[in-house]
């Protein structure tokens, strides 16, 4: 009972229609599958068209059980990166913004979507196999435990808060369960707001994807400003467009905002997948910094998720604070996997890259 594997590394191998149509189906509401919005193909595509599929070769990694499991790993070897040109690195698709890396992994009815142990062993055998001709480095940093080589032993790397829904039956349950201190935080925060001008929580369809587009840049000037230069303002402003662009339509991305007399003062861009939000990217406006007017957009945002039949809430990587006092102190923890392969000129490259570094240092 060997697990089989199959690498795509031409694009046009990636988007090959046929494929595109199963890679689609994985992620409808009744198929048997782990899935998130990072493995869906419009967001994968969005991330190509910003990243530059001329300066990143597909490995795109698919490897099948005979017990029907099909596990797929979305990779790509980036050209030569200052400092490391020596070292060819295989990594996911997003490997700085997305927040999850798990495999899309799908499994015929009755068959279990995991991967267990022996999967893990026969990867590195197969990236052992392949390493020195192709890649000296296979590095994959977020993976949810469920998912990850280690299971809930391995070490955490990061973690992502996240609120289950089945105790609830509405938005009203669910914010009675909250701190007295949220629940006045938000009814202030809309008082005041209220007392300013007309005040709405909008979400965007298809058809509003130009107004979307239109605030976007609001968004990352608010984002940098807050952030500098941890915040990549340049590549985000490539990336939001397509990510709108091509999510919305596939109604795997959710963007909505908060406005005051028709002015757009909260703005953000979430995913909403198999029956999960995923709180993805917002900012507020500056000149509304002392109200809690996120965490009033958050509320409306979990509502809409309650009244759209959600059957969870997650917060995606970050223990910010904020996002415990919406949960139930679940999280989901996130491990690392990294391969490097034991080909003596991948060796070579490895050592002549730490000795370039350490010369680096010292000059």
């Amino acid at each position: 009972m060997e697990w089989k594997f199959a690498w795509m590394r031409a694009w046009d191998e990636v988007w090959a229609a046929d494929r595109l149509a199963d890679w689609r189906a994985a992620h409808s509401p009744h198929t048997n599958a782990r899935a998130t919005p990072f493995t869906h193909p419009d967001i994968v595509r969005a991330w190509v068209n910003a990243a530059g599929a001329e300066r990143h070769t597909p490995f795109f990694l698919e490897a099948r059980h005979p017990d029907g499991r099909v596990a797929r790993f979305h990779l790509v070897r980036p050209g030569p990166r200052a400092g490391d040109a020596w070292v060819r690195r295989i990594v996911p698709v997003g490997a700085r913004v997305f927040d999850y890396h798990d495999p899309l992994v799908t499994a015929p009815p009755g068959v279990d979507p995991r991967l267990d142990s022996g999967f893990w062993a026969a990867l590195r055998a197969e990236l052992e196999r392949r390493a020195g001709r192709w890649f000296d480095v296979v590095h994959i940093p977020r993976l949810r435990s469920a998912c990850s080589e280690e299971g809930a032993q391995g070490r955490t790397v990061d973690v992502a808060p996240w609120v289950s829904f089945g105790p609830y039956e509405d938005f009203d349950a669910f914010l009675a369960a909250r701190s007295g201190n949220l629940r006045s935080m938000i009814r202030r925060a809309e008082r005041k707001l209220a007392a300013r001008g007309a005040l709405a929580f909008n979400v965007h369809g298809p058809g509003d994807i130009a107004a979307v587009q239109g605030w976007l840049p609001r968004l990352i000037e608010t984002k940098t400003a807050k952030f500098g230069d941890a915040f990549d303002a340049a590549f985000f402003a490539a990336f939001l467009p397509e990510l709108v662009r091509l999510g919305v339509p596939a109604g795997v991305v959710h963007c909505s905002s908060t406005t005051l007399d028709g002015e757009a003062i909260n703005w953000e861009v979430d995913f909403w997948l198999g029956g999960v939000f995923y709180k993805y990217m917002f900012a507020s406006d500056p000149a509304h910094a002392r109200v809690s007017l996120g965490n009033l957009h958050t509320g409306w945002t979990i509502d809409w998720a309650l009244r759209h039949g959600a059957r969870a809430y997650d917060f995606l990587r970050g223990a910010e604070k904020y996002k415990y006092s919406w949960t139930d102190g679940a999280e989901h923890r996130m491990q690392g996997f990294k391969h490097a392969g034991r080909a003596p000129c991948g060796l070579l490259r490895r050592a002549v890259s730490r000795g370039l570094s350490r010369l680096g240092a010292r000059g």
